[in-house]
C-alpha cells in the first residue's frame, strides 16, 4: 500500500521558506516509489480582487514547485497534485478536514516561529485525525 502525504504550504507574500522546506524534506525523507503527494494551500473565502490576484500567484508558484519536484524526484514515480481551497474556516481546521477528505496518511506542515504556524502546527497535532509531521527548517537549530 502506498502512502499519501498532504503538505500544507504557505504561499503568502511574507515568504514561504519553512513550508517549501517542508515539501523538500518530505520528498527526501518520506516519499517512496508509488506514493502520492498533495500540495495544498488555503485562501480566505472572500471574493475580492486581492484574493483573485493571490490565487493566480499561488497557482503559478505551486505549478513551478510541482514541476521542480517531478524533475528532481522522477525516479520515485510519485503522483503529485495541487489543491487550492477557499475557506472561511481557520486554516488549520481546513487542512485537518482536507487531510481526512483526501485520505492522507500524513499531514506535513512547515514551521516558522515568526508567523502563526506554531498555532497551526499545535492545532493540527491536537485535532487531526491523521498523523501530523511538523518540519522545522535547519537554520532554526543553529
Amino acid at each position: 500500500m502506498h502512502d499519501h502525504y498532504l503538505v500544507g504550504l504557505d504561499f503568502s507574500n511574507t515568504g514561504s521558506e519553512p513550508s517549501t522546506y517542508a515539501l523538500e524534506w518530505v520528498s527526501q525523507h518520506f516519499l517512496a516509489e508509488g506514493d502520492r503527494l498533495t500540495v495544498a494551500t488555503i485562501l480566505p473565502n472572500i471574493a475580492t480582487e486581492e484574493i483573485q490576484e493571490a490565487e493566480q500567484a499561488v497557482i503559478a508558484r505551486a505549478q513551478a514547485l510541482l514541476e521542480h519536484m517531478a524533475t528532481t524526484y522522477s525516479k520515485k514515480h510519485i503522483e503529485a497534485d495541487f489543491k487550492l481551497i477557499h475557506s472561511s474556516q481557520d486554516t488549520a481546521l481546513a487542512l485537518c478536514e482536507m487531510a481526512v477528505d483526501v485520505k492522507a496518511t500524513n499531514l506535513v506542515l512547515g514551521y516558522d516561529p515568526y508567523k502563526k504556524s506554531h498555532h497551526m502546527g499545535n492545532y493540527c497535532l491536537d485535532n487531526s485525525e491523521v498523523p501530523v509531521t511538523v518540519v522545522r527548517p535547519v537554520y532554526h537549530y543553529k
